[in-house]
């Protein structure tokens, strides 16, 4: 599934591992590619995120997908707008 920011399953997973703690090396092993495909996929979400300005709403949506700022306005019961 792909979501506004152009970024599929598969990033979104490399993603969560990488703000996990994960080397570039260890996510390919996990998804059976290479390491400089892992750096290109990396590559590609900076240069889709570049300029951004609400960091935090972009992490969880590249997290949780593009309904994580409705989940999170349930779950903290905030305006995030």
């Amino acid at each position: 599934m792909k979501n506004k920011l152009n970024i599929d399953d598969t990033d979104r997973e490399i993603m969560k591992l990488k703000a996990l703690g994960y080397r570039q090396e260890s996510i390919a092993k996990i998804f059976h590619m290479s390491q400089s495909s892992v750096s290109q996929r990396m590559d590609k979400i900076r240069k889709l995120t570049k300029g951004v300005k609400d960091t935090d709403k972009l992490f969880w949506r590249l997290i949780l997908g593009d309904n994580a700022i409705s989940l999170l306005k349930v779950i903290l019961g905030k305006d995030l707008k």
